[in-house]
């Protein structure tokens, strides 16, 4: 089962065209990841508690459908790959429309940081427990 959240396109989301724009896209998939995440008990305390973060490397999004003003929709995380640590990672977020239609994909590549080394680094063995038991898609 993917996790997913339900959310009401806002007036802040709007471009000129009146249809959402594309950086509300990437704000619904970064909070779908750190609702996915804090809802397995890994919340903004933990990242403090154990000195690691979530980085970005890429972010990408495919349309296929607009969203428009006050439009109900859903995005849903799939976990494209993780490396054997879980340091480096990809997900893909499908963003669906009340119907269920597919109206954009958003895929994120990051790692985590540690904030002590300043580097990337493998993180503790919870967060890749979590990542692990995220479904899997293999279509990009």
């Amino acid at each position: 089962m993917l996790y997913a959240k339900t959310y009401q396109v806002r007036w802040a989301d709007l471009d000129a065209n009146m249809h959402m724009k594309s950086v509300a896209y990437l704000e619904y998939a970064t909070h779908t990841r750190f609702a996915f995440l804090a809802d397995a008990g890994l919340d903004l305390a933990y990242f403090r508690k154990n000195a690691i973060s979530p980085i970005l490397f890429e972010e990408k999004i495919n349309f296929f459908r607009e969203l428009g003003p006050q439009e109900m929709f859903s995005v849903a995380n799939a976990l494209l790959e993780m490396d054997d640590t879980c340091r480096k990672w990809q997900f893909k977020h499908e963003v669906k429309n009340a119907a269920g239609v597919l109206c954009a994909v958003v895929t994120a590549k990051g790692a985590w940081f540690s904030l002590t080394d300043r580097k990337v680094a493998a993180p503790p063995r919870e967060v890749h427990d979590a990542f692990a038991a995220l479904p899997r898609d293999d279509r990009p």
